[in-house]
């Protein structure tokens, strides 16, 4: 089913600032980002990242304890309904890198070991760094507090609501996401969301 609530759109790579902290944690130490090494490899990084992203806001429905129901579906999991008491609506939102980074990390994989590890954790933190800024973007759209956004597969939350939340967004269409039988994304450097609205 094709969803006409769906908001979605792109991003330039020089408007998303990757989060350098969360780069050098997922290198495990600190790094020179004015090595030419780094700035070579961010600069193929950005020839090849594709930044996408969707969302929609629905109305919630909480019919019992630890269930949640967006009106796309029942999601059994008490970690994400105790996450969203409180509110009447929610975002279910995506974001990817496209599959040009999975491409370009699968050719880093044969020619350098130590490309790739860098490329990868910069994968990672721009992912996380590009989901920030849409939900900073959503959260500037509402009157009222919003909960911290909720990911399939964390906590009691099965990895299946993604399937939920990806047909919810049309993410093939919007996104260019694709599932397989164990609800994986590709491109593999995405991130899907769900964000509760509290009640006014």
């Amino acid at each position: 089913m094709i969803y006409s609530d769906v908001v979605f759109g792109f991003a330039q790579p020089e408007e998303v600032n990757i989060d350098i902290a969360e780069f050098e944690r997922r290198l495990g130490g600190k790094c020179d980002m004015e090595s030419e090494q780094i700035i070579s490899l961010k600069e193929l990084f950005d020839e090849k990242v594709s930044y996408k992203y969707a969302y929609a806001r629905m109305e919630l429905v909480l019919p019992e304890e630890g269930v949640c129901d967006p009106g796309c579906g029942r999601i059994v999991s008490r970690d994400l309904y105790k996450n969203l008491m409180g509110c009447g609506s929610v975002y279910m939102m995506g974001v990817t890198l496209g599959i040009g980074i999975d491409r370009l990390l699968s050719t880093l994989r044969v020619r350098s070991a130590a490309e790739h590890y860098i490329v990868d954790a910069m994968a990672s933190a721009a992912v996380e760094s590009f989901c920030d800024i849409i939900d900073k973007k959503l959260r500037a759209a509402e009157k009222t507090d919003c909960r911290p956004r909720y990911s399939p597969g964390y906590g009691d939350c099965s990895i299946d609501v993604q399937k939920l939340v990806t047909d919810r967004l049309d993410a093939a269409r919007t996104l260019g996401i694709m599932l397989n039988e164990l609800c994986f994304m590709t491109p593999s450097k995405s991130i899907t969301a769900i964000m509760g609205i509290k009640n006014e």
